[in-house]
């Protein structure tokens, strides 16, 4: 008895019936294409520079300041993002992208806002000291910088293509599940106030 092996693939590959790429990695779009598309992206990316600096406000427990500091936070989360965006498209991988904070780092702000020691206790209207709330700042800062160096040393060393192997989506959408679900509180806090965020 012979036995016949077939070379056949698992799976059928399919002939691309939908449209080519109308960009490469290297094709630089018309000027006049160029700024639609960019606006589109950074009207995409708005929420970012708008939601983190809310959010470490509000871990910083600033009391009758926390407009205050939400507006120093903002403005500079827009500086910051200019020119780490002017950056890595002139000098770094020339990704036609915003480069805005990272919402990667909000589970560590949550367990540092939950600590018993950091736990906040003062009223939207209470007088809260300056030192108070700008030293939970700098801890946030140093905290944030640290843990970006330990994302950084996983890039370059290469551990983090090791790491990916071995985790796989069940894990990574069940982390992000659970860093969404952590945010619905806040959303609807925020939702309730200005009617405009429901549209």
């Amino acid at each position: 008895m012979e036995s016949s092996q077939h070379s056949e693939p698992i799976f059928e590959e399919k002939q691309d019936q939908g449209l080519p790429l109308q960009y490469g990695p290297n094709d630089i779009p018309k000027w006049y294409k160029t700024i639609p598309l960019g606006f589109q992206q950074s009207m995409v990316a708005m929420a970012g520079l708008f939601v983190t600096p809310y959010i470490v406000s509000e871990t910083a427990c600033a009391g009758m300041h926390t407009t205050e500091l939400r507006t120093k936070l903002i403005s500079t989360a827009f500086v910051i993002t200019g020119i780490a965006t002017i950056l890595q498209s002139t000098l770094g991988i020339r990704l036609a992208n915003l480069q805005g904070p990272s919402f990667a780092f909000f589970g560590s702000l949550y367990a540092f806002a939950n600590l018993p020691e950091f736990k906040c206790h003062a009223k939207e209207h209470e007088h809260v000291p300056h030192e108070e709330y700008l030293k939970k700042i700098q801890l946030i800062s140093g905290s944030l910088i640290c843990a970006s160096f330990f994302s950084m040393f996983l890039g370059l060393t290469g551990l983090i293509g090791l790491i990916a192997r071995r985790v796989g989506p069940i894990t990574i959408c069940s982390i992000i599940a659970l860093l969404c679900l952590d945010n619905v509180g806040a959303v609807l806090d925020k939702a309730q106030l200005h009617w405009i965020s429901i549209v």
